[in-house]
């Protein structure tokens, strides 16, 4: 809604409306978060990793790699299979799409699956890419593509999986990433578009905070409970 100009007003002023009209949601106790590790830009790290997904007799594997700094999915597959040939290939595809500046070198978190074993490979190739295993070579874990898994699952596959009995992510993951990347606000961006973080592309809202501030003040001031002069 402020991207599009619907509404013009801040995060705790939401929040204090939904409160006032009574929109809440069932609290669930979460445990207190970490600071995770932030990228300062584009392709400084990447997150891969593999997830299961099972669907009308089939378990399918989702490989994806995702960017730090953006959150923006990166290249993704999908197979019956789970292999570090198809974590390697699915690397390359990210690699050869989004190949970073000279003198960039990658750090990509993986967790330490067999699937993950994909050093060789690297070194074979020669890319600019040093692999850490994430709570081993670093202490942060690979939690933000494994978030990514979850938003793919929980908010596209299972609806769908519920609605119609089936959920093929070969058939359905094109239009996923599309989604997640060029249409929806990531919170976490503060707004901004997955795609947009990654082309460092940070423009600043259509709306006039100071302006919109101003105009309610006035309406504010302009309205009597009777109690007190206006």
């Amino acid at each position: 809604g402020v991207r599009t100009g619907t509404f013009q007003f801040s995060e705790s002023t939401f929040y204090k409306y939904t409160r006032l009209l009574g929109l809440t949601r069932k609290w669930i106790k979460k445990k207190q978060r970490k600071d995770g590790l932030k990228a300062s830009f584009p392709n400084e790290y990447w997150h891969a990793d593999v997830t299961k997904w099972d669907s009308n007799g089939k378990r399918y594997h989702i490989y994806l790699v995702v960017d730090n700094f953006s959150r923006m999915i990166l290249s993704w597959k999908v197979s019956e299979k789970l292999s570090a040939d198809l974590m390697f290939e699915n690397l390359m595809n990210a690699y050869k799409n989004f190949n970073p500046p000279q003198n960039q070198p990658i750090k990509l978190v993986v967790d330490g699956g067999s699937e993950n074993q994909i050093q060789k490979a690297i070194d074979l190739n020669q890319l600019s890419i040093s692999k850490l295993r994430s709570l081993v070579d670093i202490k942060f874990s690979n939690s933000m593509v494994e978030a990514t898994n979850q938003t793919i699952k929980k908010y596209y596959l299972r609806p769908i999986l519920r609605k119609t009995g089936k959920a093929d992510p070969n058939e359905l993951l094109p239009y996923i990433v599309n989604e997640i990347n060029t249409v929806r606000p990531n919170g976490s961006l503060n707004g901004l578009i997955p795609i947009e973080a990654f082309n460092m592309e940070f423009e600043t809202p259509s709306y006039d905070n100071q302006q919109a501030r101003t105009i309610r003040r006035m309406e504010n001031r302009s309205f009597s409970c009777g109690k007190c002069p206006v």
